[in-house]
């Protein structure tokens, strides 16, 4: 006798990539966090990249809940763990991937570079713009001249912006993108007064250039809704899992915060 066969159905739910960085404070450079900082910008805003203290013998206690509510995909560790704690990390937590740093590209008598290398990798924040873009918000048009920060080759740095809003060719390494798309959005671009005045260095015609650090936080106040800072680069519909308090992306808001 024939039998109808069970059908199964999945459903899934696209949802950013989770990676937790080990660092070993007792040799944790400043250099080394900034580098965190800006690949954590790339994927998402950065918004769900925690940094836990570890030592060669596993987590810190204390943070060992929070890593283990957190349930990491990415476990990506500077600290040189022992057997021992990657059997731990392995048995408790049980992350898709538990990877080590190597400084490939390091110089053996020069400074360690941090460059950071995922073993799988996320779907980049400027994913989000088409998106973003092609719907209208509130009772607006559609978002228009959407810029975001960036910064020119001549050595210009602002630490406040960098690690609170993101620079575009700082936190994706490729200073080319800020004219890939120029139909989704230009950069607002640092740059030191006096290469500003060099008219021999080539500047992109789609991006708009400033010299002090204060014009690009004057942009975000009252947070325009066409300036799109890296921070703001996440997802346009999150469904937080419970007992997280993270604020879902509001559409309206550059949500741009302190870290």
């Amino acid at each position: 006798m024939w039998e109808k066969p069970a059908h199964r159905k999945i459903e899934g739910t696209a949802r950013p990539l989770r990676v937790a960085y080990l660092v070993d404070l007792a040799t944790c450079e400043n250099l080394l966090i900034d580098k965190i900082i800006a690949e954590s910008f790339s994927r998402w805003s950065g918004r769900r990249t925690p940094i836990i203290p570890a030592s060669p013998d596993g987590v810190d206690p204390a943070y060992a809940s929070w890593l283990h509510a957190f349930d990491a995909d990415i476990i990506y560790s500077f600290s040189n763990l022992t057997d021992d704690a990657i059997g731990l990390l392995d048995e408790e937590l049980a992350p898709g991937i538990l990877h080590h740093h190597e400084d490939r590209y390091r110089d053996p008598e020069g400074e360690r570079r941090y460059d950071i290398e995922l073993p799988l990798q996320g779907l980049s924040c400027l994913s989000v713009l088409p998106m973003f873009a092609s719907r209208r918000w509130g009772f607006g048009d559609k978002p228009q001249d959407i810029l975001s920060f960036d910064k020119f080759w001549d050595g210009s740095d602002d630490t406040f912006v960098r690690e609170n809003f993101g620079f575009l060719s700082t936190c994706f390494g490729n200073g080319q993108l800020a004219d890939s798309a120029p139909e989704l959005f230009k950069c607002l671009t640092l740059i030191s007064a006096k290469s500003l005045a060099n008219r021999q260095y080539g500047k992109s015609e789609h991006a708009k250039y400033e010299s002090d650090p204060r014009a690009l936080l004057q942009t975000l106040g009252p947070v325009p809704f066409s300036c799109r800072p890296m921070c703001s680069f996440k997802p346009l519909s999150v469904r937080m899992r419970r007992g997280f308090s993270s604020l879902v992306l509001s559409g309206v808001v550059a949500d741009c915060k302190t870290r």
